[in-house]
């Protein structure tokens, strides 16, 4: 089935619906290793890092051979195993992670503006405007993005709980319902807005306000 994958003759729609159903029959293998982190939480730690970065490899090698289906090998549990087993570990040390996260609350904001400006840079090499088919997001830049952007995340929630920020609190959780309703549809909204705004040549005259327009219209 991963030959199929790699080489486009898997069915997108098999996948796309049982990527959740990957993650619900691997539960047990989760719990396990919540138990195996109690007592080697370090080993857990460097073993899905590097484990992950071999998936990284396979998966740039894998997209090469066939590079218009890039979208289809995402959905294999993998290339997402790594925000499973950490979030199971930060809940595990709950106490020792949110102590971290404060401590280094001000470096992980400037290593996500420094991974920011990496993100943006690997996009524009492949010229302008950047197409869906050059940004494949299963890459060690986009790895370090996604983590950080969970990091800074619960740095805000810990913020909110230690100064009693009862009402936003309560706002971030309502919007925490819709998120990934959102995120279904982002794509879609982003698409059709940006092509009206070309259709009246605002990105060419205004770019900057093309790009504020599109985030705020896709965002309501």
């Amino acid at each position: 089935m991963l030959w199929q994958f790699i080489n486009g003759n898997a069915a997108p729609h098999l996948w796309y619906n049982t990527m959740m159903l990957q993650f619900i029959i691997l539960m047990p293998f989760f719990w396990w290793l919540t138990k195996l982190a109690i007592t080697h939480p370090k080993l857990v730690t460097v073993t899905t890092a590097l484990g992950y970065l071999l998936w990284l490899e396979i998966y740039q090698i894998a997209t090469k051979r066939s590079p218009t289906h890039w979208y289809l090998l995402d959905r294999i549990c993998l290339s997402f195993m790594i925000y499973a087993v950490y979030g199971g570990l930060a809940w595990q040390f709950a106490s020792r992670v949110n102590l971290w996260l404060v401590k280094w609350r001000k470096k992980l904001i400037l290593a996500t503006g420094l991974v920011l400006i990496w993100t943006n840079g690997e996009l524009f090499q492949f010229g302008f405007p950047v197409r869906l088919t050059n940004a494949p997001y299963y890459k060690l830049s986009m790895t370090c993005h996604s983590l950080l952007i969970i990091a800074l995340v619960a740095n805000l929630n810990l913020w909110q709980t230690y100064h009693h920020q009862d009402h936003s609190l309560a706002s971030f959780h309502w919007l925490a319902t819709y998120a990934y309703r959102a995120f279904l549809s982002h794509g879609f909204w982003l698409y059709f807005i940006w092509h009206g705004m070309l259709f009246w040549g605002v990105p060419t005259n205004h770019l900057i306000l093309a790009i504020v327009l599109t985030w705020l219209i896709t965002w309501g």
